[in-house]
């Protein structure tokens, strides 16, 4: 409450008739304004507190999620180079289950072998 409005409030109260019964009323609803006024301070603070903790636990996700996927191209090229010379031409990879969060589901190791079958008639 501004000192303006307190100083007119306090000036009003000393003039009232019958101020003790009005007094009262106005007294307990100033402290209930003060109480509410501290109850919003405080609930904005600690807002501004989570906003920031909310907005550092995002960052951190996402430099997780970037970390992880440029070691995870870096793992799926060198594994397809590995296995083409292992086995002579065959391919493999590896598959995030869901793309969207590889945390959740993992990741699939899918391989396809060179082996060529031919008819040999003789």
């Amino acid at each position: 409450m501004s000192e303006s409005v307190r100083f007119e409030l306090e000036f009003k109260l000393r003039h009232m008739p019958n101020r003790n019964g009005h007094y009262l009323h106005l007294r307990a609803w100033s402290l209930q304004e003060e109480m509410y006024l501290k109850r919003v301070t405080e609930l904005d603070r600690i807002t501004d507190i989570r906003n920031s903790q909310r907005k550092q636990h995002d960052d951190l996700r996402r430099q997780r999620l970037d970390e992880f996927m440029a070691g995870f191209s870096v793992i799926t090229t060198r594994l397809k180079e590995m296995y083409q010379m292992i086995t002579l031409g065959g391919d493999a990879e590896l598959e995030l289950v869901d793309s969207l969060d590889p945390f959740s589901e993992g990741i699939v190791f899918r391989s396809t072998s060179s082996t060529v079958h031919t008819n040999d008639p003789g």
